[in-house]
């Protein structure tokens, strides 16, 4: 039996106007294109990273206002391998952080193989500021370091679990504006060809008024270099080269730091590392200083390229803004700035401020022409929404039985969130400003 695949890229090229729309849970897709004549389907799966062939990828079609429009089967398959290979994505994410209150996690963990996943389970790392309120938590393995372990059983092909996490800031021990960062990593997760753990570790600690940056060699035992630069809030201000030996597995860096700057250490992974040619990175805020520099860890993308490692940093907040849209990386310096062809992983965020549950949320994002559409991943929401795209680049996403509880009732969860991310097309000048809105219905 076939299995559907879920968010598919599929794209409808009709009387010069482009359409674009994602396949569902059940590998389903349509398109409501207002016209008609002869037009292409064509597949796209530049966006991930499960499948990596067609059968057929583009078809011919007509489409008639009075006749039964065309059914169009894509058959795609998955990389042939002589053993199993289960890869479980994960995602998790919460549209604020509260100081002093409860906080919503949503974790999303998918199967994005065609095997089963057998005695899955994530760690839960939370920062040390970061209070588990959830009964959740009480069934888990505790690791220690404020880690948990969640069970997840056998995961079959495809499949996607979905769980609800509380989680409390810590009142006593944090300043507002703060960032805490949570991080989840998924097992198994497999690869077809078997490659030897060769990687870099980076490790950031604070002693006194110092910050100590640890940079370790797993499983290399050549010489080789690697480039790295250090950033002081949002300015490069040094730069060297890491020595790695058969005798010297580690590199340790140490700055001084007395006015509490938030540092961030960047360098290359390990050349033949799985995600090749991905930035090591590692930030620490806080040291230094009790009045130390807040607001720079997100201008930065975070060291999860790894499908199966994601990592959620946030500001907390007193007060707020319950619609809002934000992006990470935020970008540095006055004119955010982002290195050419970074992913934008953006997140809408929407509150009921009514008096009555909402039974229906439609959000519209209007993109801008210089993000290449095919990049598009929907990466996780807070409440199960469809979603397609719209004349090449208007997002669109619908929920038609939310039920979100109305503040004055449950103010934690008449709250709700989309992420989503995209890539800027390539070549696009240096300096070149992107622009996006979003629309809350």
């Amino acid at each position: 039996m076939e299995i559907g695949a879920k968010n598919i890229l599929v794209e409808l090229q009709l009387n010069s106007k482009r359409y674009f729309t994602l396949s569902n849970d059940s590998g389903y897709y349509n398109f409501i294109p207002f016209d008609t004549g002869h037009g292409k389907v064509i597949l796209h799966l530049e966006n991930q990273t499960t499948y990596t062939n067609a059968c057929q990828d583009t078809f011919d079609v007509y489409i008639s206002d009075t006749s039964q429009n065309p059914e169009i089967n894509f058959l795609i398959q998955t990389p042939s391998c002589s053993h199993p290979t289960p890869k479980l994505n994960v995602e998790i994410s919460t549209p604020f952080l509260r100081r002093c209150f409860d906080n919503n996690y949503t974790l999303s963990v998918f199967n994005e193989s065609s095997d089963t996943a057998f005695n899955s389970y994530v760690d839960i790392e939370l920062d040390a500021h970061l209070i588990a309120t959830d009964t959740a938590f009480l069934s888990t393995q505790n690791l220690g370091n404020n880690t948990y372990r969640f069970y997840l059983g056998n995961v079959s092909p495809l499949q996607t679990i979905h769980k609800q996490l509380k989680v409390k800031v810590d009142c006593d021990s944090t300043i507002l504006g703060q960032t805490h960062c949570v991080k989840a990593t998924a097992f198994p997760y497999e690869f077809c060809n078997i490659i030897d753990a060769k990687y870099i570790q980076a490790h950031a600690a604070c002693r006194n008024d110092s910050v100590i940056f640890t940079i370790k060699n797993i499983g290399y035992p050549e010489n080789f270099q690697q480039y790295f630069r250090i950033i002081e809030n949002d300015t490069i201000t040094h730069n060297g080269i890491l020595s790695f030996t058969q005798s010297i597995s580690q590199n340790s860096l140490a700055y001084y730091n007395p006015t509490g700057k938030t540092y961030r250490l960047e360098t290359r992974q390990y050349p033949m590392y799985v995600n090749e040619d991905t930035i090591l990175s590692v930030s620490i805020e806080g040291c230094g200083n009790s009045d130390f520099s807040k607001g720079y860890v997100n201008l930065f993308s975070q060291d999860d390229d790894a499908p199966n490692v994601d990592i959620d940093c946030h500001q907390n907040v007193g007060s707020y803004d319950p619609n809002e849209k934000t992006a990470q990386p935020s970008g540095y310096g006055d004119s955010s700035y982002i290195l050419p062809n970074t992913p934008l992983e953006y997140t809408i965020h929407f509150q009921n401020k009514g008096t009555y549950a909402a039974s229906y949320v439609t959000i519209i994002d209007t993109l801008s022409s210089l993000f290449d559409i095919t990049t598009f991943q929907m990466v996780s929401s807070s409440h199960p929404f469809t979603y397609s795209i719209i004349d090449s680049n208007f997002l669109q996403f619908s929920s038609t039985s939310i039920n979100l509880p109305a503040e004055q009732d449950d103010t934690l969860s008449s709250n709700g969130y989309i992420k989503f991310k995209i890539s800027p097309k390539k070549n696009i000048p240096t300096a070149t400003t992107i622009k996006n809105t979003a629309s809350i219905f």
